[in-house]
Protein backbone atom coordinates (compact mmCIF):
# COMPACT_ATOMS: atom_id res chain seq x y z
CA UNK A 1 0.00 0.00 0.00
CA UNK A 2 2.76 2.46 0.94
CA UNK A 3 4.49 1.86 -2.39
CA UNK A 4 1.31 2.71 -4.26
CA UNK A 5 0.74 5.88 -2.24
CA UNK A 6 4.32 7.01 -2.86
CA UNK A 7 4.00 6.41 -6.61
CA UNK A 8 0.68 8.27 -6.61
CA UNK A 9 2.22 11.25 -4.81
CA UNK A 10 5.25 11.34 -7.13
CA UNK A 11 3.00 11.29 -10.20
CA UNK A 12 0.93 14.19 -8.84
CA UNK A 13 4.13 16.17 -8.22
CA UNK A 14 5.39 15.48 -11.74
CA UNK A 15 2.12 16.69 -13.24
CA UNK A 16 2.13 19.72 -10.96
CA UNK A 17 5.61 20.65 -12.19
CA UNK A 18 4.63 20.32 -15.85
CA UNK A 19 1.63 22.59 -15.25
CA UNK A 20 3.12 25.09 -12.81
CA UNK A 21 6.29 26.01 -14.72
CA UNK A 22 4.54 27.27 -17.90
CA UNK A 23 1.99 29.19 -15.80
CA UNK A 24 4.43 30.75 -13.33
CA UNK A 25 7.08 31.67 -15.90
CA UNK A 26 4.75 32.55 -18.76
CA UNK A 27 5.85 35.44 -20.97
CA UNK A 28 5.62 35.79 -24.71
CA UNK A 29 9.41 36.07 -24.90
CA UNK A 30 9.73 32.67 -23.18
CA UNK A 31 7.32 30.72 -25.37
CA UNK A 32 10.12 28.85 -27.13
CA UNK A 33 11.74 27.72 -23.88
CA UNK A 34 8.43 26.75 -22.29
CA UNK A 35 7.42 24.82 -25.40
CA UNK A 36 10.69 22.94 -25.28
CA UNK A 37 10.08 22.19 -21.60
CA UNK A 38 6.61 20.67 -22.01
CA UNK A 39 7.68 18.68 -25.07
CA UNK A 40 10.74 17.27 -23.29
CA UNK A 41 8.76 16.54 -20.12
CA UNK A 42 6.05 14.72 -22.08
CA UNK A 43 8.58 12.80 -24.17
CA UNK A 44 10.53 11.75 -21.06
CA UNK A 45 7.43 10.23 -19.47
CA UNK A 46 6.61 8.39 -22.69
CA UNK A 47 10.19 7.09 -22.96
CA UNK A 48 10.14 5.71 -19.41
CA UNK A 49 6.94 3.77 -20.07
CA UNK A 50 8.17 2.51 -23.44
CA UNK A 51 11.34 1.13 -21.87
CA UNK A 52 9.61 -0.49 -18.90
CA UNK A 53 6.23 -1.62 -20.20
CA UNK A 54 6.38 -1.56 -24.01
CA UNK A 55 7.19 -5.28 -24.12
CA UNK A 56 3.64 -6.01 -22.89
CA UNK A 57 2.31 -5.24 -26.37
CA UNK A 58 3.29 -8.71 -27.58
CA UNK A 59 1.30 -10.29 -24.73
CA UNK A 60 -2.00 -8.65 -25.68
CA UNK A 61 -4.71 -10.78 -27.27
CA UNK A 62 -6.34 -9.83 -30.55
CA UNK A 63 -9.66 -9.04 -28.86
CA UNK A 64 -7.81 -6.72 -26.46
CA UNK A 65 -6.30 -4.82 -29.37
CA UNK A 66 -9.72 -4.55 -31.03
CA UNK A 67 -11.53 -3.36 -27.89
CA UNK A 68 -8.79 -0.85 -27.06
CA UNK A 69 -8.82 0.54 -30.61
CA UNK A 70 -12.61 0.83 -30.82
CA UNK A 71 -12.91 2.52 -27.44
CA UNK A 72 -10.05 4.91 -28.28
CA UNK A 73 -11.81 5.83 -31.51
CA UNK A 74 -15.01 6.59 -29.57
CA UNK A 75 -12.92 8.54 -27.06
CA UNK A 76 -11.58 10.71 -29.89
CA UNK A 77 -15.08 11.96 -30.72
CA UNK A 78 -15.26 13.68 -27.32
CA UNK A 79 -14.46 17.03 -28.90
CA UNK A 80 -17.90 16.95 -30.54
CA UNK A 81 -19.89 16.04 -27.42
CA UNK A 82 -19.68 19.50 -25.92
CA UNK A 83 -20.92 21.02 -29.16
CA UNK A 84 -24.33 19.51 -28.47
CA UNK A 85 -24.75 21.79 -25.45
CA UNK A 86 -25.79 25.46 -25.68
CA UNK A 87 -22.71 27.62 -26.20
CA UNK A 88 -23.83 30.05 -23.51
CA UNK A 89 -22.96 27.44 -20.85
CA UNK A 90 -19.29 27.86 -21.73
CA UNK A 91 -19.48 31.63 -21.33
CA UNK A 92 -20.43 31.59 -17.63
CA UNK A 93 -17.13 31.77 -15.69
CA UNK A 94 -18.09 29.72 -12.63
CA UNK A 95 -20.19 27.23 -14.57
CA UNK A 96 -18.06 26.50 -17.63
CA UNK A 97 -15.43 24.33 -15.85
CA UNK A 98 -18.16 22.06 -14.47
CA UNK A 99 -19.77 21.83 -17.90
CA UNK A 100 -16.44 20.70 -19.38
CA UNK A 101 -15.87 18.21 -16.56
CA UNK A 102 -19.32 16.64 -16.83
CA UNK A 103 -19.82 16.80 -20.60
CA UNK A 104 -16.28 15.89 -21.65
CA UNK A 105 -14.09 14.37 -18.96
CA UNK A 106 -16.69 12.23 -17.17
CA UNK A 107 -17.82 10.31 -20.28
CA UNK A 108 -14.19 9.94 -21.35
CA UNK A 109 -13.36 8.55 -17.91
CA UNK A 110 -16.06 5.90 -18.31
CA UNK A 111 -14.74 4.90 -21.75
CA UNK A 112 -11.17 4.73 -20.48
CA UNK A 113 -12.32 2.71 -17.47
CA UNK A 114 -13.95 0.17 -19.78
CA UNK A 115 -10.69 -0.20 -21.70
CA UNK A 116 -8.68 -0.73 -18.52
CA UNK A 117 -11.25 -3.13 -17.11
CA UNK A 118 -11.19 -5.22 -20.26
CA UNK A 119 -7.42 -5.11 -20.85
CA UNK A 120 -5.64 -4.54 -17.57
CA UNK A 121 -2.02 -4.64 -18.70
CA UNK A 122 0.85 -2.19 -18.39
CA UNK A 123 1.05 -0.10 -21.58
CA UNK A 124 -2.69 -0.42 -22.28
CA UNK A 125 -3.20 3.26 -21.40
CA UNK A 126 -0.31 4.43 -23.56
CA UNK A 127 -1.63 2.43 -26.53
CA UNK A 128 -5.18 3.70 -25.91
CA UNK A 129 -4.08 7.33 -25.87
CA UNK A 130 -1.74 6.83 -28.82
CA UNK A 131 -4.69 5.68 -30.93
CA UNK A 132 -6.72 8.64 -29.65
CA UNK A 133 -3.85 10.96 -30.55
CA UNK A 134 -3.59 9.60 -34.09
CA UNK A 135 -7.32 10.01 -34.61
CA UNK A 136 -7.22 13.53 -33.16
CA UNK A 137 -4.27 14.53 -35.34
CA UNK A 138 -6.12 13.31 -38.42
CA UNK A 139 -9.14 15.47 -37.51
CA UNK A 140 -7.20 18.48 -36.19
CA UNK A 141 -3.55 18.31 -37.33
CA UNK A 142 -1.05 20.00 -35.00
CA UNK A 143 2.17 18.03 -34.41
CA UNK A 144 3.07 20.09 -31.34
CA UNK A 145 0.10 18.55 -29.51
CA UNK A 146 1.13 14.98 -30.37
CA UNK A 147 3.23 14.33 -27.20
CA UNK A 148 0.34 15.56 -25.06
CA UNK A 149 -1.94 12.70 -26.09
CA UNK A 150 0.56 9.92 -25.47
CA UNK A 151 1.99 11.47 -22.29
CA UNK A 152 -1.47 11.47 -20.69
CA UNK A 153 -1.72 7.73 -21.24
CA UNK A 154 1.90 7.12 -20.20
CA UNK A 155 1.29 8.88 -16.88
CA UNK A 156 -1.61 6.53 -16.21
CA UNK A 157 0.58 3.55 -17.08
CA UNK A 158 3.21 4.73 -14.61
CA UNK A 159 0.62 4.23 -11.91
CA UNK A 160 -0.82 1.01 -13.36
CA UNK A 161 2.64 -0.54 -13.30
CA UNK A 162 2.43 -0.44 -9.50
CA UNK A 163 -0.61 -2.75 -9.59
CA UNK A 164 -0.31 -6.51 -9.41
CA UNK A 165 -2.05 -9.01 -11.68
CA UNK A 166 -5.05 -8.50 -13.93
CA UNK A 167 -7.27 -6.91 -11.28
CA UNK A 168 -7.01 -3.44 -9.76
CA UNK A 169 -8.08 -3.15 -6.14
CA UNK A 170 -10.71 -0.49 -5.44
CA UNK A 171 -8.30 1.85 -3.65
CA UNK A 172 -5.92 1.85 -6.60
CA UNK A 173 -8.82 2.28 -9.02
CA UNK A 174 -9.94 5.42 -7.17
CA UNK A 175 -6.41 6.81 -7.35
CA UNK A 176 -6.13 5.91 -11.05
CA UNK A 177 -9.42 7.69 -11.76
CA UNK A 178 -8.19 10.77 -9.91
CA UNK A 179 -4.94 10.82 -11.90
CA UNK A 180 -6.97 10.56 -15.12
CA UNK A 181 -8.81 13.81 -14.46
CA UNK A 182 -5.98 15.59 -12.64
CA UNK A 183 -3.46 14.87 -15.40
CA UNK A 184 -5.93 15.40 -18.22
CA UNK A 185 -6.92 18.87 -17.11
CA UNK A 186 -3.37 19.79 -16.11
CA UNK A 187 -1.62 18.68 -19.29
CA UNK A 188 -4.30 20.32 -21.41
CA UNK A 189 -3.81 23.59 -19.56
CA UNK A 190 -0.01 23.41 -19.84
CA UNK A 191 -0.23 23.02 -23.62
CA UNK A 192 -2.95 25.65 -23.94
CA UNK A 193 -0.88 28.19 -22.02
CA UNK A 194 2.18 27.68 -24.21
CA UNK A 195 0.55 27.13 -27.61
CA UNK A 196 -2.56 29.30 -27.31
CA UNK A 197 -1.68 31.82 -24.59
CA UNK A 198 -4.73 30.68 -22.60
CA UNK A 199 -3.33 31.68 -19.19
CA UNK A 200 -5.12 31.33 -15.85
CA UNK A 201 -3.83 31.71 -12.27
CA UNK A 202 -2.16 28.57 -10.95
CA UNK A 203 -4.43 28.34 -7.90
CA UNK A 204 -7.53 28.18 -10.12
CA UNK A 205 -5.96 25.63 -12.43
CA UNK A 206 -4.98 23.42 -9.48
CA UNK A 207 -8.47 23.66 -8.02
CA UNK A 208 -9.97 22.61 -11.36
CA UNK A 209 -7.48 19.74 -11.67
CA UNK A 210 -8.42 18.36 -8.25
CA UNK A 211 -12.16 18.74 -8.82
CA UNK A 212 -11.86 17.09 -12.21
CA UNK A 213 -9.91 14.24 -10.62
CA UNK A 214 -12.69 13.60 -8.13
CA UNK A 215 -15.33 13.55 -10.88
CA UNK A 216 -13.36 11.29 -13.23
CA UNK A 217 -12.59 8.90 -10.40
CA UNK A 218 -16.30 8.05 -10.40
CA UNK A 219 -16.28 7.59 -14.17
CA UNK A 220 -13.25 5.31 -14.27
CA UNK A 221 -14.70 3.17 -11.49
CA UNK A 222 -17.99 2.77 -13.37
CA UNK A 223 -16.24 2.02 -16.65
CA UNK A 224 -13.90 -0.50 -15.04
CA UNK A 225 -16.86 -2.52 -13.74
CA UNK A 226 -18.39 -2.55 -17.22
CA UNK A 227 -15.08 -3.61 -18.74
CA UNK A 228 -14.64 -6.50 -16.29
CA UNK A 229 -18.17 -7.75 -17.02
CA UNK A 230 -17.50 -7.55 -20.76
CA UNK A 231 -14.24 -9.43 -20.34
CA UNK A 232 -16.03 -12.22 -18.44
CA UNK A 233 -18.15 -12.85 -21.54
CA UNK A 234 -15.08 -13.52 -23.68
CA UNK A 235 -13.52 -17.00 -23.30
Amino acid sequence: MMRTIVIFAVILLIIYGIVAIPIVFYKETRIGVLLLFILLASSSIIAVVLMTAGRNLKNMRMDEYVVTSVLAAIFSTGVFWGMMLPGVLYEIPLLSPFVIMLANYLPKAVIYGIAVGYTCRPFTSTLFFLIWGIASEIMFPNPLWAPYYVAWGAILDLFLMSSRGDLIVKRDLILLGFIFGYAGWGLTKAYEVVLWGNWHPLRLVMLAMMMNGIITSLGVNLGYKIGRKARALIP
